[in-house]
């Protein structure tokens, strides 16, 4: 049956910390706050000026209605002297009759201020109300601006009022002869009206009589207190109305009291007000902005050149300060979350994070071979189902490393064994069990390099080639065993090494300085070998042989042991001329 093959490692090169991970997490919803509450913010100031601008465009259109009413009644009031002037134009001339008509007119308006009626001739008729009174007085002029007659209150029967307010009349009578020339409605600018300081507003209308004779009709009304109606528009709201004329002067606003918030705004646009004008002179209507006050304008009776504006101011600050509480609720109810994120985060750390890390840890231990590491315990199922995992693992792992550990020990050993055996044999000659021409030649070259003093003996068999031709070749390999023998047990000592050169050639090399103590153990081995005959196997008498010696020193300066060979094996070849069985010093 074929294995399964398990499928490769697969190395992920871009790794994170689930540490980072919650980092990131906590400084996403920082950022997320802070946009949440810019993003408020941004969008409140938004809000809050259209909220604002739709006040102030709520307020600007009550002050317009009201205003429009009193230009309605001006409008209707001068309809009416011209619907009767136009159906009889002989009125004019018959002074009785138009001063009654101007006395009913006024006494049914209690807001006309007053009533005037010129013709071409420039006579002049006019019905006022006094300044101090709610009573009317009537007069009548020349075209030299003289007092032809007058009609007073009963409480003036002396006249007095009547000469008191002819400089009003004189004052007023070349505008209602101006008038005669401009056709349709003309407008006045808002006023303050001499008998009660109020603001008012006049208009003028110039009819055709019969013929050519031409005749201006003016009426003037009172704004019925344009401040306390600015003062009643604004309410509660902390705005700022203003009325300004045609020359962009105020001549009404709804501060009422010096020291209130509405008369610090007042204070500011009045500090600003080259600005302002310059923005009334602006077709846009968009609003302007003054610090923390926020503008807007209505232009009231476009008719002419006589129109006047009302601007709105009203101050942001109060809408700010809303905006910014409502910022901090936001941002504490932020830092709340961000603290139980926080929080949450330190618990999971604690729960999820923190045995992970540890797991981890005792995982580094354990590949640096330190196995006393404790694998931590976790309250979260499958963290600990993994802790237990990891810890069986990882004793299995531990006892399979010993049980490999002794076993790569046990076969280590053995190999060491063999190796020394493979060595020694590589080293061994196999059949007189001592070194061989390899183990020589390894000896001779450490000796030279390291430059010591060093002795050679080169042995041979004396008739050898005879006695295997004789016996065989079986017991010549006995006689090889034997005489090795007895060469090794004679010359045995730690600065010796003796080995099998070749066939019956056998070398001894000392090391050392003592070369007459070396050859006198020669020659105590050579008289061993030559008085112990060898027992041959089948044979009932034992033989005897004998050795020939070539001894060579090394000399000073030799830098290959050749030469030393060599010279020895001079002195083998020179013991065999001699008779063999003895020793030659080469």
């Amino acid at each position: 049956m074929a294995l399964k093959k398990n499928k490769p490692y697969q190395k992920i090169d871009h790794t994170f910390s689930i540490s980072w991970l919650m980092a990131s997490i906590v400084v996403v919803m920082c950022l997320s706050a802070v946009g949440l509450i810019f993003n408020h913010w941004q969008s409140a100031i938004r809000n809050g000026r259209s909220h604002i601008e739709t006040i102030q465009e709520i307020q600007n259109q009550q002050v317009l209605r009201l205003i429009d009413g009193q230009l309605e009644l001006i409008t209707t009031t001068i309809s009416t002297v011209s619907n009767l002037l136009e159906a009889d134009g002989q009125l004019i001339n018959n002074e009785p009759a138009v001063r009654q008509i101007l006395l009913t007119l006024m006494l049914n308006s209690p807001q006309m201020a007053t009533l005037s009626l010129a013709d071409e001739n420039n006579n002049y008729f006019s019905i006022f109300r006094p300044e101090n009174s709610d009573q009317v007085m009537y007069a009548r002029a020349n075209d030299q601006g003289e007092m032809l007659s007058g009609l007073l209150s009963s409480w003036d029967n002396n006249g007095q009022g009547l000469e008191k307010n002819f400089n009003f009349f004189a004052n007023q009578r070349p505008w209602f002869i101006q008038a005669i020339s401009e056709p349709g409605i003309s407008w006045t600018p808002v006023y303050t009206y001499h008998a009660s300081a109020a603001s008012a507003i006049g208009a003028s209308k110039s009819i055709d009589l019969f013929g050519d004779q031409k005749a201006v009709i003016a009426a003037d009304y009172l704004l019925n207190g344009l401040e306390e109606l600015l003062v009643d528009v604004a309410g509660r709201q902390e705005a700022v109305l203003l009325m300004l004329d045609h020359q962009k002067t105020i001549i009404a606003d709804n501060v009422a009291i010096e020291d209130s918030p509405r008369m610090k705004l007042l204070n500011n646009l009045e500090a600003d007000m080259p600005g302002i004008r310059k923005w009334l002179d602006e077709e846009s209507t968009q609003p302007h902005q003054i610090g923390d006050l926020l503008l807007s304008k209505q232009v009231i009776n476009q008719q002419g050149s006589n129109h006047y504006w009302l601007i709105n101011a009203t101050s942001q600050a109060q809408m700010l300060a809303e905006i910014y509480q409502q910022a901090l609720r936001i941002m504490w109810v932020s830092l709340l979350i961000l603290l139980l994120t926080i929080l949450i985060f330190k618990f999971l750390a604690r729960l999820l994070i923190s045995p992970i890390i540890q797991l981890v840890s005792v995982s580094k231990k354990i590949s640096q071979g330190d196995w006393d590491g404790v694998v931590p315990a976790s309250r979260i199922k499958e963290i600990n189902n993994l802790s237990v995992a990891y810890e069986f693992m990882s004793q299995e792992v531990k006892t399979n490393l010993t049980n490999l550990a002794f076993e790569v020990a046990k076969r280590t050993e053995r190999l060491q064994q063999l190796n020394d055996e493979l060595n020694h044999s590589i080293v061994t000659d196999h059949l007189t069990q001592i070194g061989n021409r390899r183990f020589f030649n390894q000896k001779m070259d450490l000796h030279f390099n390291n430059n010591e003093d060093l002795h050679l003996a080169i042995i041979d068999i004396d008739y050898f080639k005879k006695f295997n031709d004789r016996f065989g070749h079986l017991v010549g390999d006995q006689a090889l065993i034997e005489v090795s023998t007895r060469i090794r047990d004679c010359m045995s000592s730690e600065d010796i090494d003796c080995a099998r050169i070749g066939g019956e050639e056998f070398a001894v090399i000392f090391r050392g300085r003592d070369r007459r103590g070396f050859a006198d153990r020669l020659l105590q081995m050579q008289r061993f070998v030559r008085t112990n005959p060898i027992s041959i196997v089948g044979f009932e008498c034992p033989e005897t042989l004998s050795i020939s010696i070539g001894l060579a020193s090394r000399v000073p300066g030799e830098a290959d042991w050749s030469e030393t060979y060599g010279r020895a094996d001079q002195a083998l070849y020179q013991a065999k001329d001699n008779g063999r069985n003895c020793m030659v010093l080469g």
